[in-house]
């Protein structure tokens, strides 16, 4: 909940166009290939590469974006299955800690 409010405040077609990941050819949906999407922020290819198989292939379905974004946190930063270690590895996740990258 911590990271889609301080993403996209729970806004499911969420389109960051003006972060540094803001390039690349224009998609379906008028935004540059590498535009955050979604109500966690995922690119594209993040989203294809660590999509969540039995979830949507659109990124803009909150479930598909959300279980992706977590399984890239989960192999990136070694957020346990569980998710107990969550907001220590990811200050994002973590309401007691000011909003930061990841």
């Amino acid at each position: 909940m911590t990271i889609a409010v301080r993403e996209s405040t729970y806004f499911f077609n969420a389109v960051n166009t003006n972060d540094r990941n803001a390039h690349g050819p224009l998609q379906s949906d008028d935004c540059p290939l590498y535009c955050s999407r979604g109500v966690v922020q995922c690119i594209p290819p993040t989203f294809a590469t660590y999509h969540q198989p039995g979830t949507s292939n659109h990124i803009y379905d909150g479930v598909a974006n959300i279980a992706a974004s977590m399984n890239y946190v989960m192999d990136t930063y070694k957020v346990a299955r569980d998710g107990h270690n969550l907001t220590t590895k990811v200050q994002q996740a973590d309401p007691n800690r000011p909003p930061a990258g990841y």
